[in-house]
């Protein structure tokens, strides 16, 4: 026969059942501390998404005219914008983040000056800017400026990148603190004519 000792410690089968201990709530306790410190198991789809999170994709920019392509973030969206100012016709390729400061920007116009561009040049031209940090930048053969701007009177100050191929000026323009990743992203640019 079977004592009954309480209603709750004993199963539908009649088999003793231990009540629930402190202890239980002290291992809940340091598992849930284990996965929060350390996150999430290695194999959990959290885990794998976080992982890929970490790893940004790249992606492949092909300039509409097959004249040049280029490596980018892959959380990044694009554009093309086209001006025409009389004979003058301008593009400016916009790629931009859903996060903030980080995108860039590429004005691409006709430019007949033949001599090498240098940041004495740029500051003949815009008077407006001034012009600190300058520097030197091959992209893909071709040799251009880096420096930092701001137009007269303004605290706003962005990284710039100016170089020419055939004909055409290529002025990348993002923000300060991603003047580097963008650079890194240029050493990615191929010619394709």
């Amino acid at each position: 026969m079977y004592e009954i000792v309480h209603k709750d410690k004993i199963d539908i089968y009649g088999r003793e059942v231990f009540p629930r201990q402190e202890n239980d709530k002290f291992l809940f306790f340091v598992i849930f501390v284990f996965f929060v410190s350390k996150g999430n198991p290695p194999n959990s789809p959290e885990s794998i998404l976080t992982q890929e999170q970490k790893t940004p994709k790249v992606l492949s920019y092909l300039h509409g005219n097959n004249t040049f392509r280029l490596m980018y973030e892959g959380n990044m969206k694009f554009s093309n914008l086209f001006q025409r100012e009389g004979a003058q016709e301008t593009e400016t390729v916009i790629f931009s983040s859903p996060e903030k400061n980080k995108g860039f920007q590429i004005f691409i116009a006709e430019y007949e000056n033949t001599a090498p561009l240098t940041i004495e040049t740029i500051a003949l031209q815009n008077k407006n800017l001034d012009i600190f940090d300058p520097g030197a930048i091959d992209v893909n053969g071709e040799q251009g400026v880096v420096f930092l701007s701001a137009e007269k009177g303004t605290p706003t100050n962005t990284r710039e990148i100016w170089f020419t191929h055939q004909g055409k000026i290529y002025q990348v323009s993002t923000y300060p603190d991603y003047g580097e990743k963008v650079m890194e992203m240029l050493t990615s640019w191929v010619w394709l004519e």
